[in-house]
């Protein structure tokens, strides 16, 4: 639309742009805010957003339904687990201890702690962020506080932070990230991939990132948001991620479906949400 200012005088054309920005619009010429993300990258990008076997059985760990998730049935071995994002809930952090003695560091604001906390669940009072600052801690700063890196042992991350997981990843070194045999996010916001701004500076380099190194062997939609659409891709405005270090595979990865038998919708009173992966 911001083609169109071009024909019109300069001040009438500001005005209408201001107008548009008190509703919260950018119409901007030239502004990567306003643009789509290019076709043939999008849909290039969209090929590693859909899960794949990779020769391990999935297991549900926790309730069925919100806090509870799909993982790979390969956690004997990882000795903790990096919970940042509790929200009262702890039902998963609980089993892992109780089952495989993996220990939990939980970070959220201390009005969401979880109520009777056993032994194997460490609680810290602060927000992740990218860096450590006021109520925030950054993800490299919490671990090397909470655990002695240097042990080299593998850990779990399980990550549900409204939306601030891209920029507590994309801060955190490789060689820190690639400590987690698992990695277990719930994306938020995934409809502002169709933004070119959004894709290229933050959403597409944490995914890209994550796919380098780890097989996407589980994807869910919470049925909270809904879905949306763009170049022929039907997708969750939310969706659970969960992820597997490839040098964990026991086979070269295939297609799988996306809708399996241990899905639970998030909210139990709306129906599910349903996708899949388009036809090539």
């Amino acid at each position: 639309m911001a083609f169109l200012f071009n024909k019109l005088p300069s001040q009438v054309s500001a005005y209408i742009q201001s107008l548009f920005r008190k509703f919260g619009f950018n119409l901007a010429k030239n502004s990567r805010a306003l643009g789509l993300t290019p076709a043939a990258d999008f849909e290039k990008f969209m090929q590693i957003m859909f899960p794949m076997d990779n020769g391990h059985r999935l297991i549900r760990v926790g309730p069925n339904g919100d806090g509870g998730y799909v993982i790979p049935d390969d956690l004997v071995g990882i000795s903790y687990c990096f919970s940042p994002g509790s929200d009262l809930l702890w039902e998963f952090e609980r089993e892992i201890g109780e089952r495989y003695q993996i220990t939990s560091y939980i970070c959220d604001s201390l009005i969401k702690k979880p109520n009777d906390l056993s032994e194997m669940q460490v609680f810290k009072d602060a927000w992740l962020g990218p860096s450590t600052g006021g109520n925030f801690i950054s993800f490299a700063d919490w671990i090397h506080e909470s655990i002695d890196v240097s042990r080299g042992e593998d850990l779990l991350l399980q990550i549900d932070i409204e939306g601030a997981e891209y920029l507590a990843l994309l801060a955190l070194p490789d060689d820190m990230l690639l400590k987690f045999r698992v990695i277990i996010m719930e994306g938020h916001s995934l409809d502002a991939l169709m933004n070119r701004f959004s894709f290229e500076e933050f959403l597409a380099p944490v995914f890209r990132r994550l796919a380098r190194d780890y097989d996407l062997v589980y994807l869910h939609g919470n049925n909270c948001c809904g879905l949306w659409n763009y170049r022929g891709f039907t997708y969750p405005r939310i969706a659970e991620f969960t992820w597997h270090r490839k040098d964990r595979r026991f086979k070269t990865p295939t297609v799988t479906q996306v809708k399996t038998v241990l899905d639970y919708p998030n909210i139990a009173s709306v129906d599910e949400i349903r996708f899949e992966r388009p036809k090539s």
